[in-house]
């Protein structure tokens, strides 16, 4: 809802601070942090973060179950928003 209206600094501070405590020992910190990426890849876009993907790549070399569990979980809802962007789009052409 306001996400246009955050200053870059604020949306950098956001990012930085999620890839920083993607591996939390609290689950609701975990999740918290897979929605944030989600939500912020889905309004602005992968190109506007960069360093997620490659981020995000790296960490699963981690043997820290928690990291592995905020990536895949991230990775699941960024599919589901990308295939129902593409069915949604499919079903109004």
């Amino acid at each position: 809802m306001h996400y246009d209206k955050l200053p870059p600094e604020v949306l950098n501070f956001i990012r930085q601070a999620c890839l920083g405590s993607i591996g939390d020992p609290s689950p609701l910190i975990r999740a918290t942090i897979g929605i944030l990426i989600t939500t912020m890849v889905a309004r602005g876009g992968l190109e506007n973060w960069r360093d997620l993907l490659p981020t995000l790549c790296q960490l699963l070399d981690s043997n820290d179950y928690n990291i592995c569990e905020v990536i895949a979980y991230t990775h699941l809802l960024l599919n589901c928003d990308y295939y129902f962007t593409v069915f949604t789009r499919a079903t109004l052409c």
